[in-house]
């Protein structure tokens, strides 16, 4: 079959060039977006050889490659170790007739030219999505299958993308490659800084259907939608009561703790939500009594009072 080809091609390709990660970034209409990201190996931790490489000890590969030693199990006029070569060479045969951008493989080409037809060849069997890559396809089934083959050997915490958990080691190592180029501030991760950049630029791309409203982030636009559908994802596995955002279940779950976060450092009581301990703050500052610098008397503050009206002078002095 056709398709079949050309996923193993696409397959026998991602296995060649091990260090290309697709790196998920931000969705637009639905559209899931991947950027294609090259590691760089420092050459001091590569085997460089001094010689060209002595012939293979695999009989099952016996082709190897001159610059790296790498073995191959086949050599034809395009093969495993030809397409291999490219990688050392930079050669980019393959041009897209659409755009002039060139690719070292066919099957690269072939998954580019996807982006200007929009064919999508690739059926999920679970939620019937379309994808233009088998990779991709791959990716998304993890989703139902719940895999996460790539484990971090540091924190023992699984990823079901190669390219997360490439993203996930910055946190150990501290690296932060992605600088904001107005306020300097780094990100681990490309799709980090864009969201990040649209603090500057203000820039909002996501709009509610609904309303009109639009959110610089698609996470902030999930939430409002839940909104006009009535959704409720949060289950408490308490009672069953259910909750739009996670953070009215995480309230409502003190109820069935007991916890209560918010001390008062002037009386010591303690309250389970934040709205009800600004509002007890604020009944300790109305019984306050302060001196007026003006005339030396004793004062009250109004009910009105908040923790930024003025105490040095009474309503009286303060109003004449």
């Amino acid at each position: 079959m056709p398709g079949e080809q050309q996923a193993e091609e696409e397959e026998e390709e991602e296995m060649q060039e091990e260090m290309v990660l697709l790196v998920k970034g931000e969705e637009e209409e639905g559209e899931e977006k991947y950027e294609v990201v090259k590691l760089k190996i420092p050459v001091e931790n590569k085997e460089v050889p001094a010689a060209a490489p002595a012939a293979s000890s695999d009989p099952a590969r016996p082709h190897v490659c001159p610059d790296c030693g790498r073995a191959f199990a086949r050599r034809s006029t395009l093969s495993a170790l030809t397409k291999h070569g490219r990688t050392h060479t930079g050669e980019r045969p393959y041009q897209c007739p659409e755009c002039g951008r060139c690719f070292s493989q066919k099957s690269a080409l072939t998954k580019h030219g996807r982006t200007h037809t929009g064919e999508r060849p690739y059926q999920c069997p679970e939620c019937d999505k379309r994808f233009s890559a088998a990779s991709n396809l791959r990716q998304h089934r993890r989703r139902h299958t719940g895999e996460k083959p790539y484990g971090c050997t540091q924190c023992g915490r699984r990823f079901a993308q190669s390219s997360n958990y490439a993203q996930h080691l910055r946190v150990h190592t501290g690296e932060k490659p992605y600088a904001c180029p107005d306020c300097g501030r780094a990100f681990g991760g490309s799709s980090c800084l864009a969201r990040h950049r649209r603090t500057h630029t203000g820039e909002r791309p996501y709009a509610c259907a609904d309303c009109g409203t639009r959110f610089a982030q698609s996470s902030a636009l999930a939430k409002h939608r839940r909104v006009h559908t009535g959704e409720k994802p949060h289950r408490c596995a308490v009672c069953g009561r259910r909750f739009g955002h996670r953070s009215n279940l995480a309230e409502h779950a003190r109820t069935h703790t007991g916890e209560r976060p918010y001390p008062c450092t002037e009386c010591g009581r303690r309250f389970r939500l934040s709205s009800h301990f600004i509002r007890h703050r604020r009944a300790h500052i109305r019984r306050r009594l302060y001196i007026c610098a003006g005339c030396g008397r004793d004062f009250q503050l109004p009910d009105s009072a908040t923790d930024s009206t003025p105490t040095e002078r009474c309503p009286e002095c303060e109003g004449s």
